[in-house]
């Protein structure tokens, strides 16, 4: 046994098996000397505990029949002390009362049962490394957007007590701040407004009307970064918002850039037309992992110098603002792409599957379930029936809270119906 250390690119997922019998833990180390992973076996509950509680373990396997504690306890301490963690319980055979409680206690991914195949085996592992990937990533995009949002409220939190401390301090005419006044309100009536937008096109339509309030404007250009490292334009065509592949890197640079030659440039090879003056704003993401700016807003105008200078101040205190909003944007289409792979998971199962309450009112199936709704009812959906199927195992499942198995009469078919409780949180 090694202890666990951080490994170099390209990444090598942490494996942990616990087992009592050493010619298994033998077994599985020659196993995965042949696979992209760095497995760690050993036969102590102690030792295990260590290792989980270290952090970064991707799958953990645990028998069932362990001395100093069962395999579904040491879950159960895996599920409480790193819930990203994939857990796998190994068994020689499945007992009802085992599934219950890893189901209920250590909400397990997968059961692996003795003897196994080696490529059954390979899959499971691997395919736990993935489900590991999708609880990393969607822990740390909900983090992130928690976060987003919180600036978002500490910002116009912020803007609010401003707009109070210029009523009672500013030293100016009462006009200067009635007209100062004006401002702030605006500006903060443009951040809620912000805070409702949820795609990138009605963010670009909000700034459209936000910016013509300036006369010599005209509509905003925006470039920006995809999630899969593509560049995507969206710009006004017909007063409808169209969105273009980038064909090249935008000018870098994190200031504000006004009448730059280089953007002009990149925005004339874009578009194919002359762009004679334009004010280009980087926006910079929150944590992205480019230097040059993720996204950027150009805007062709015909300002005069006093105008550029009232422009160039109202968009500077806009600027935080839109940032985050772009930011919670990425973030949201993330969290809602990770939501997809799931249910694409989910969908993928090859025998049916469904989630019923106790009314067995349908809360979600999959593909090989029904491929279209007709009807709120489980059995009414699956088997086209008014009632209850005969001999369904679920309400007894639900009365005695363990799980039920039945065989079950459909047009014809037997089916073995698995019926298994959860308790969901309060």
């Amino acid at each position: 046994m090694t202890p666990l250390e951080p490994t170099n690119q390209p990444k090598k997922y942490k494996i942990l098996w616990v087992d009592d019998d050493q010619s298994t833990l033998a077994a599985i180390e020659r196993f995965c000397r042949h696979q992209h992973w760095d497995v760690h076996t050993t036969d102590s509950v102690v030792q295990a505990k260590i290792y989980i509680k270290a952090g970064d373990i991707a799958v953990v396997v645990a028998d069932q029949r362990l001395q100093e504690a069962s395999g579904v306890e040491l879950l159960a301490f895996a599920e409480r002390e790193s819930p990203v963690t994939t857990r796998i319980l190994l068994t020689g055979f499945l007992e009802a009362g085992v599934v219950a409680d890893a189901v209920n206690q250590a909400r397990i991914y997968r059961f692996l049962t003795k003897p196994w195949q080696e490529e059954v085996l390979r899959q499971e592992i691997q395919s736990g490394v993935e489900f590991y990937d999708r609880n990393v990533s969607t822990k740390l995009l909900i983090r992130e957007v928690s976060t987003q949002n919180k600036k978002l409220e500490e910002f116009t939190s912020d803007l609010e007590k401003l707009v109070e401390e210029r009523t009672f301090h500013i030293e100016d005419s009462k006009n200067q701040v009635e007209r100062n006044l004006a401002k702030m309100r605006k500006l903060l009536l443009f951040i809620k407004e912000l805070s409702g937008v949820r795609r990138l096109e009605d963010l670009l339509i909000l700034m459209r009307s936000e910016f013509k309030k300036f006369h010599n404007v005209g509509d905003p250009i925006f470039s920006y970064f995809t999630h899969d490292d593509r560049r995507k334009t969206l710009h006004f065509m017909r007063r409808e918002v169209v969105e273009s592949e980038g064909m090249e890197p935008w000018p870098e640079g994190e200031r504000i850039r006004i009448n730059s030659i280089e953007d002009q440039k990149y925005l004339t090879s874009q578009f194919g037309r002359p762009f004679s003056r334009v004010i280009a704003i980087p926006l910079k993401k929150t944590g992205w992992r480019r230097n040059e700016a993720a996204a950027i807003l150009f805007i062709e105008h015909a300002l005069s110098t006093e105008q550029m200078d009232r422009f160039v101040s109202f968009v500077s205190q806009r600027i935080q603002p839109i940032s985050i909003a772009v930011d919670r944007i990425f973030l949201e289409f993330q969290a809602k792409f990770v939501s997809y792979q799931w249910e694409t998971t989910f969908d993928g199962i090859e025998n049916p599957i469904a989630i019923v309450d106790r009314e067995y009112n349908l809360l979600r199936s999959n593909q090989k379930f029904s491929r279209t709704r007709r009807s709120n009812k489980c059995f009414s959906q699956f088997a086209h029936t008014n009632n209850v199927c005969l001999g369904c195992p679920v309400g007894a499942a639900i009365c005695t809270g363990k799980p039920q198995f039945a065989r079950v009469h459909i047009s014809g078919r037997i089916y073995t119906v698995y019926a298994y409780p959860f308790k969901l949180a309060e």
